[in-house]
């Protein structure tokens, strides 16, 4: 066509390109052209995709022979052309369509284009088979479905808005009962449209007409013919624009229009027996599940064995495969009832026997490995030559039974197992012997593997240590490897958080989330059926966890976990009994060893007095044989008793066990530095001392010190004593060194001070004391052994001026 042509064939281009139907224009050799949105959709391809072997590849092969000859012949009579034929759509599958082509002629008669359309008449061809399976009586419905789609029947209307001119084709009015031979006006429209649907259509409308809208949606509604009779249309329409003084406005509103009553009626019909089939199929459904019996026929002579749907399932076959004795009966019997039934079948067989067959067994279902109860009774049928030639019978689904009865039983045995539990964790005192009687017994209940009790005690000296009970294997299995962590698996049972139960641990996402094994270490037992349950003192106090594997998963049910809950309960209060015992044994024994304390101390103290009233008199005597005035013996004497009382309440606060030699040497040296001031420098690594090396000490240093104060560098301001000392070899190693005081000359004699350093602390320590009497002043040094004192120590280091 020229350009002239293609203008005045845009508004059928308009009103084509949105219809649902595909639709396309070819030139008059059959080259594609223009094709509208439905084919686009279907397709995939334009005019451009089309060209060369696009066009051909959207047929199926085998068909595209028959649909080139029609096209030809249909080009060469210049004639229409009707078929059908499969198309492929852009998913790649072919559907079938009923194509119409028709030649469109210039204004001298040549054929210069063709209009074609393709119908996709797959969703007609799919109702139809489900109609023909779903009632016999669709089948007239659907093919006036089939001839009313492949009639096309679509009508064309077009309402000019300027002025309110409706137009319709002779389709169009049949569709909605017009008259052929008469205009339509907008009030027959709108009286034809059904009252219930006309706002919709309106509201239709209007977004059509709205120029920021634009809608082109298709919409359903039903009309009312003159006659009074309802049919449902398809419409689909688009609004064409024009751009005016007052804006775009809408000047013309073109569509299509299709008569779906059938359609809609067949639909309707199809949904009501399919819901009816629905409905038959729910009850046939709802009778077979609840039936508790199936019926089962056996030849023996051809080996023809009939099962029901129902029998099948109890030996996990499939409803529709077919079953024998040698293929399908025998050989889905457990191996271990497998004798058992054959033998009840040959007896109910034998014709000089014929029992009642009444057997219980196991079948292993052949399609789906489950294992099941199932009760069969049954009788042979025997012909007059005694020859068995049927037996019938029924057969019951007992698994739900027998998994009852095991269960009755297991809690039978569970309750069993907790009251002797019970009994023995009351008359038990022994923690260890708890902890593993509760250990055994919580493995026996649950079925595990293996079970392990894992807990915390806290020593006589207040410490925390870890101790485990294991049940089921060998001790040996868990000593390679570490106590269990605070993992994010182990973690909720050691803080009591609750029980944790995992059909497969490994499969659980709080599993393998810690270093350094990310899981079970290589050589742990393996463990899939995973149980904890934390065990907590009546103060709320965790106590340890229960802990249970079993390397099958899904073994631990809800019965077991509550049972252990029992055990858990049970070991609580037993260990709080068997705790209370040991402390109360401990308590026992410390008063036990306090009053041993007692009476020792009371020995020792009666000792100490004696010695100590010794100690006084000699003082008392020894400062009294002097020239001195009473009062410089009162003072001598006070001095050397307190000194000797400070050593008894240093010892006192010890429990007379010993003291070490810095805080000696700070109590009997702390008097002659009043202002706080440490005239008497102190060094040395610490050193106990049994009692009587301590006293001894102090009044030898007592001593020193004094003399200093009177005579030596102690007298003078800016004087001081150095007392040092170490251990070499196990011996004490003390140095009394006066600095800064006056001029020392050696005493003209020897006085109780003397006299209790070179011989008294001699003999009291059994070492040895040398005194000298340099000018710059007094050094005495001590030599003593000491009783486990460390074999050496820091050298003694002495000041040049001490040296």
């Amino acid at each position: 066509m020229s350009s002239s042509g293609d203008a005045a064939e845009l508004p059928f281009r308009q009103l084509a390109q949105h219809l649902p139907t595909m639709c396309w224009i070819s030139d008059a050799e059959g080259v594609i052209t223009w094709v509208n949105d439905a084919w686009l959709a279907y397709t995939g391809m334009g005019p451009a995709e089309l060209a060369g072997g696009g066009l051909a590849s959207l047929h199926d092969p085998e068909v595209l022979p028959r649909v080139r000859a029609e096209w030809a012949q249909a080009r060469a009579a210049s004639q229409p052309v009707e078929t059908t034929f499969p198309l492929r759509g852009r998913d790649g599958v072919l559907r079938p369509f009923l194509t119409r082509v028709v030649p469109l002629p210039d204004g001298e008669g040549r054929i210069t284009r063709w209009f074609g359309t393709n119908t996709d008449i797959s969703e007609q061809a799919e109702a139809e088979a489900r109609a023909r399976r779903s009632e016999a009586s669709l089948k007239e419905n659907l093919t006036r479905l089939r001839l009313a789609t492949e009639a096309g029947g679509v009508g064309v209307w077009e309402w000019r808005l300027d002025t309110n001119e409706m137009v319709y084709s002779p389709e169009a009015k049949a569709i909605c009962g017009f008259p052929q031979d008469g205009p339509v006006t907008y009030e027959m429209v709108a009286a034809a449209t059904h009252p219930e649907d006309f706002p919709h259509t309106r509201a239709q409308a209007e977004r059509a007409l709205d120029p920021a809208i634009r809608d082109r949606t298709h919409y359903h509604y039903r009309i009312v013919r003159p006659s009074g009779e309802v049919r449902w249309v398809t419409a689909s329409g688009e609004a064409v624009f024009e751009e005016r003084t007052d804006g775009v406005v809408a000047t013309r509103y073109v569509g299509t229009l299709i008569d779906v009553t059938e359609q809609q009626r067949i639909r309707q019909q199809l949904e009501e027996s399919e819901a009816r089939l629905r409905e038959s199929e729910a009850q046939l459904r709802l009778a077979t599940d609840a039936a508790e019996v199936g019926l089962w026929d056996v030849d023996p002579l051809s080996d023809t064995l009939f099962w029901p749907p129902r029998v099948k399932a109890m030996f996990g076959i499939s409803p529709d495969a077919p079953v024998s004795m040698s293929d399908d009966f025998f050989p889905c019997l457990h191996p271990e009832d497998r004798d058992r039934v054959g033998a009840a079948y040959a007896a109910a067989t034998d014709p000089e026997i014929r029992a009642l067959y009444d057997v219980e067994y196991r079948t292993i279902g052949k399609e789906d490995g489950v294992v099941r109860w199932v009760a069969a009774k049954g009788r042979a049928l025997f012909n007059e030559a005694g020859e068995c030639y049927r037996v019938i019978g029924t057969a019951m689904d007992v698994t739900e039974r027998r998994r009852n009865e095991r269960a009755v039983l297991e809690q039978a045995r569970s309750l069993q197992v907790l009251n002797e539990t019970g009994a023995a964790l009351a008359a038990e005192l022994d923690l260890q012997k708890v902890v593993q009687m509760v250990t055994d017994a919580a493995v026996r209940i649950t079925g595990a593997e293996f079970g392990a009790f894992f807990y915390n005690l806290v020593d006589e000296a207040g410490e925390s240590y870890t101790l485990y009970t294991l049940s089921g294997v060998d001790r040996s299995h868990f000593e390679k490897f570490p106590m269990p962590r605070n993992t994010q698996v182990f973690g909720p049972t050691f803080a009591g958080e609750g029980v944790v139960r995992s059909d497969d641990i490994t499969k659980d996402p709080r599993y393998g989330q810690n270093a350094p094994y990310k899981g079970m270490p290589e050589g742990h037992l393996p463990v899939r059926s995973y149980l904890a349950v934390p065990v907590a003192s009546r103060s709320g106090e965790v106590i340890g966890g229960l802990f249970f594997g079993h390397s099958t998963p899904a073994v631990f049910t809800d019965t077991a976990e509550e049972l252990v809950r029992g055990v858990a309960g049970q070991a609580a209060v037993a260990i709080d009994n068997a705790q209370l015992y040991r402390a109360a044994q401990r308590e026992i024994e410390q008063r036990r060893r306090v009053e041993e304390r007692q009476l020792l101390l009371i020995n020792e103290l009666n000792h100490r007095v004696k010695n100590t009233l010794a100690t006084v008199q000699s003082i008392v005597a020894q400062t009294s044989r002097t020239d001195r005035s009473s009062q410089e013996v009162r003072v001598a004497i006070e001095g050397r008793l307190l000194a000797l009382s400070a050593a008894h309440d240093l010892l006192t606060r010890h429990s007379w066990e010993g003291a070490d030699l810095r805080e000696v040497a700070q109590r009997a040296a702390s008097p002659f530095s009043p202002d706080g001031e440490a005239r008497i420098r102190i060094s040395g690594p610490a050193v106990p001392l049994a009692p009587q090396q301590a006293l001894a000490l102090s009044m030898a240093i007592h001593e020193l010190a004094t003399n200093a104060a009177k005579y030596g560098a102690l007298s003078v301001p800016g004087g001081h004593a150095e007392l040092q000392w170490s251990v070499r070899g196990g011996q004490l190693q003390m140095h009394w060194g006066e600095h800064g005081g006056p001029e020392v000359k050696p005493p003209a004699g020897r006085g109780f001070g003397s006299r209790l350093l070179e011989r008294g602390l001699a003999a009291d320590l059994q070492g040895s004391v040398s005194l000298s009497y340099p000018p710059e002043g007094v050094r005495c040094t001590i030599a003593a052994p000491l009783a486990g004192a460390p074999k050496s120590t820091a050298p003694l280091k002495l000041s040049p001026a001490s040296a």
